[in-house]
């Protein structure tokens, strides 16, 4: 999380994609620019990146990045409130994506469909979710399920929702711990490397 650091590294590699005339990595560079730009939460420098990427990805004609970008723009817009705007981007990504990157797009649908109250719609792509195998994909969809279930007075179906949630959120805080733990010691053996370049 040097997330500083990261951003001088993928400008530094934009500008050798630039110099290489690589285009694809030129749109990885903006794409990854512009998560950093979110982690940092400056939200019109990640849209500004991610406008650069997409149109790069659309004249370089390649459909799955397209795809995957347009669906985090939708990710954002949801963040900053323009639900009906997220829920058009993210029906262009769901035409033709890249199964690795379901996780990711079922869960921006299922969420801009939540935030416009099209339950129906939002449960549709929450149990897309939890047909996942990932953890934090199973906390997620089981949580809104759960939450859907309850506002439409189903409780007995919530319950359950209710008792996956408890499950496998314990697994993913046991995951985050150990995570935690293996970021401390990398941050810790980078500044002794560090610390070590500086003395030499």
């Amino acid at each position: 999380k040097l997330y500083d650091d990261a951003l001088d590294n993928f400008k530094e590699s934009y500008q050798c994609d630039d110099e290489l005339k690589d285009t694809l990595g030129v749109i990885f560079n903006l794409r990854d620019i512009a998560t950093i730009h979110r982690r940092l939460d400056e939200l019109d420098s990640t849209m500004l990146y991610f406008g650069k990427a997409r149109a790069l990805s659309v004249e370089y004609n390649d459909s799955e990045m397209t795809n995957l970008i347009t669906s985090q723009m939708a990710s954002l817009n949801i963040r900053l409130g323009n639900s009906e705007l997220a829920k058009e981007q993210i029906l262009s990504s769901l035409i033709n994506f890249d199964p690795s990157n379901a996780v990711s797009i079922y869960s921006i649908a299922a969420h801009a469909y939540y935030n416009l109250g099209m339950l129906d719609s939002a449960a549709y792509f929450y149990q897309k979710l939890i047909e996942c195998p990932n953890v934090q994909a199973q906390v997620t969809g089981n949580d809104y399920l759960a939450r859907i279930a309850n506002t439409l007075g189903n409780t007995e179906e919530a319950s359950k929702y209710i008792s996956r949630y408890h499950v496998w959120n314990d697994s993913l805080q046991t995951l985050q711990s150990a995570e935690s733990l293996a970021q401390m010691n990398s941050l810790y053996n980078y500044q002794l490397r560090e610390k070590e370049n500086a003395q030499l």
